[in-house]
């Protein structure tokens, strides 16, 4: 029983250690990765495997900007039936908005499937999504399918 129990605890801590996402301690602006797309390099910032973006916007304040999400996990489709939600906390005033929520999944066309940027991720899902985030500061972009946390992300919004 007692080497049960420590082989469960040992288990916990090396996942918790491997764990590459943001924590709530963690305020550092994620890192970005580079993949080759066709005859193109695209630059993601997040997590590669776990959940990321295109990393195509200048996070303004109150500028809108658009960009494409990117998510892994056996359990998802590509079309997925729950609610994308994004959700934003500001560091210093620990404000909370609702940037994403929505049931309306992209659907790629059969022909551009595997030779589209999705494909050379090996991602199982993705979303176009525009937003805006309110303040100037880092802002914590926490990305949600349904009510499962797949990712957080860090980013600093600019004046």
């Amino acid at each position: 029983m007692k080497k049960n129990i420590i082989c469960i605890f040992l288990i916990g801590i090396l996942v918790g250690c491997s764990e590459q996402t943001v924590t709530e301690e963690n305020w550092e602006v994620s890192p970005t990765f580079t993949i080759k797309s066709g005859d193109r390099e695209r630059e993601l910032r997040g997590y590669k495997s776990e959940v990321a973006f295109l990393d195509t916007m200048d996070f303004l304040v109150d500028k809108a900007g658009k960009t494409r999400w990117f998510f892994w996990g056996e359990e998802l489709e590509e079309v997925n039936e729950e609610h994308f939600k994004l959700i934003g906390i500001h560091k210093n005033t620990g404000e909370e908005k609702t940037l994403i929520d929505s049931k309306g999944w992209e659907v790629v066309s059969q022909n551009y499937k595997e030779t589209g940027i999705k494909g050379v991720l090996g991602a199982q899902s993705s979303q176009h999504t525009m937003f805006t985030l309110p303040t100037a500061g880092l802002w914590r972009l926490n990305a949600y399918i349904s009510d499962k946390l797949y990712g957080s992300i860090v980013v600093e919004v600019e004046e």
